[in-house]
């Protein structure tokens, strides 16, 4: 039993904007846009956050499979033993997959969260700069 592991990420977040320091760039209409790239790239981070829940769950579900199969292999002899093998093997393959791919969407998921707060405090800065 094969799973399709879906992450349900958001990668349109390309478009963080910085602060880029000119007074004639902070105008409101520049800090409205500013704003905009945050409120989206805080969706993606809620994207970010739903996939690894969804992998710490799927990571889960593989762990309490394998432990069922592996009681069943105990007293199972000739072809019943291979094919619950083989299902074994399988699932001990998803494992390994879903073992592989959380530290690399944390990982992104932290860079985001990263890039978002840089924004956030360039925005912050841009309406200050503006107001005055």
């Amino acid at each position: 039993m094969l799973r399709t592991i879906v992450l349900a990420v958001a990668t349109s977040v390309l478009g963080l904007t910085t602060f880029v320091g000119q007074a004639q760039a902070n105008t409101a209409a520049h800090c409205a846009v500013m704003l905009e790239d945050v409120e989206t790239a805080r969706t993606s981070l809620e994207g970010y956050d739903a996939s690894i829940v969804s992998l710490d769950a799927e990571r889960q579900t593989l762990v309490s499979e394998l432990a069922v199969l592996d009681a069943k292999l105990v007293g199972a002899t000739g072809k019943a033993m291979l094919g619950l093998r083989a299902q074994r093997d399988a699932l001990a393959v998803e494992l390994t997959l879903v073992d592989g791919l959380r530290p690399d969407i944390v990982a992104q998921r932290d860079a985001l969260q990263a890039a978002i707060d840089q924004s956030e405090r360039g925005y912050i800065v841009c309406v200050e700069s503006s107001i005055e």
